[in-house]
């Protein structure tokens, strides 16, 4: 099996404090092996040219709908078996999903699971997969209506109000990673891989190294001083 996701032993238990997955490669294995070593090695592919966030995003829509639907259907025991009619069950199944805060997930959230499916069945039927459908079975109108989209940034006044709340902020952790966030144009998934070594001193400057991150490559952001008024 792939090196995505190294099959468990059904003695197998989580570590204190670890939640046991709702659905697992096992379960789909044991109902539809071949449906399971086809995704595996895409996942496996896709993890040589896609960034970490990307390939966990995929497994994860892989695994549920290939739960979903070998549970519903257990006839369905390959991707060559996926029909326009596994796709419509997988979509009602998406819209009563609970989310995050108990409510059902987001149409950002379904879309985003759709074209994660999508985008894997296409590649599937152009690379040549012996286990490929004819076709792929999702199409645009499947997608429901994108959610509000929130501001991409804030205006100047609202920044600068923003920014002085945050210099008062008692949480120094809190205020450290916003203004890193705000003052580098770093991703959070980027905040998060940063290493212990990170800030580097060049002359009279300090910088910052991000690593593989937005930009594909690595890159060096410069830390100014934060002059009290």
């Amino acid at each position: 099996m792939s090196a995505i996701f190294p099959l468990p032993s059904p003695d197998d238990t989580p570590p204190r404090g670890v939640l046991r997955q709702e659905v697992t490669w096992t379960d789909v294995v044991g109902r539809a092996p071949r449906m399971a070593m086809t995704m595996a090695s895409y996942l496996d592919q896709l993890s040589v040219s896609a960034r970490p966030a990307t390939v966990d995003a995929t497994e994860l829509a892989l695994r549920f709908f290939a739960a979903q639907v070998t549970q519903t259907d257990p006839f369905c025991t390959s991707v060559a078996d996926i029909e326009r009619r596994h796709i419509e069950s997988h979509k009602r199944w998406l819209a009563a999903r609970p989310g995050k805060k108990g409510t059902r997930l987001s149409n950002t959230t379904i879309r985003h699971r759709l074209s994660l499916l999508r985008t894997f069945f296409e590649r599937v039927i152009k690379w040549g997969y012996d286990d490929a459908p004819r076709r792929v079975p999702i199409f645009p109108g499947d997608f429901p209506q994108a959610d509000e989209a929130l501001p991409k940034f804030l205006d100047d006044p609202t920044a600068a109000t923003f920014m002085a709340a945050l210099a008062k902020d008692p949480n120094h952790r809190r205020r450290l990673m916003v203004e890193l966030l705000a003052r580098t144009g770093m991703r959070v998934g980027e905040l998060s891989m940063l290493e212990d070594d990170a800030v580097i001193r060049q002359g009279d400057t300090h910088w910052l190294r991000i690593p593989l991150g937005k930009l594909h490559n690595d890159r060096y952001v410069p830390l100014h001083p934060i002059r009290p008024h």
